[in-house]
């Protein structure tokens, strides 16, 4: 050896390693951590599947209430709708047009159960 000091880059470097208790210390912050994120992310889930579901009940609504105004404008004239059911075409025309709306929804007889 030539009696020069040895770089800091090529000295050993000491690690300590953790104690045991040490460990099961930090594992268990951990899991605790994991745990709260886990329940946060679930309520959060559940959150979400209520506000879905209040959302679908509201359009569900809307287009009850949509399919039965078309409904209501057809029946409040009972002149259009003998028309129709006579096949004359001024206001039968006009009748039709509503229905085919109203059908085109996808409206059936199914769903004019469910509404009932």
């Amino acid at each position: 050896m030539s009696g020069r000091p040895i770089p800091r880059a090529c000295r050993r470097v000491s690690v300590r390693r953790p104690s045991p208790a040490e460990r099961v210390a930090t594992l268990e912050a951990e899991k605790a951590e994991l745990k709260d994120r886990m329940l946060r992310i679930a309520a959060e889930f559940d959150n979400y599947k209520k506000r879905m579901r209040k959302e679908v009940t509201e359009h569900e609504v809307k287009a009850r209430e949509a399919v039965l105004r078309e409904f209501l404008e057809i029946a409040d004239n009972p002149g259009a709708c003998r028309l129709f059911l006579e096949g004359r075409r001024a206001k039968g025309r006009q009748v039709r047009s509503r229905m085919a709306s109203i059908w085109s929804c996808g409206f059936s007889s199914r769903s004019w159960n469910a509404i009932r």
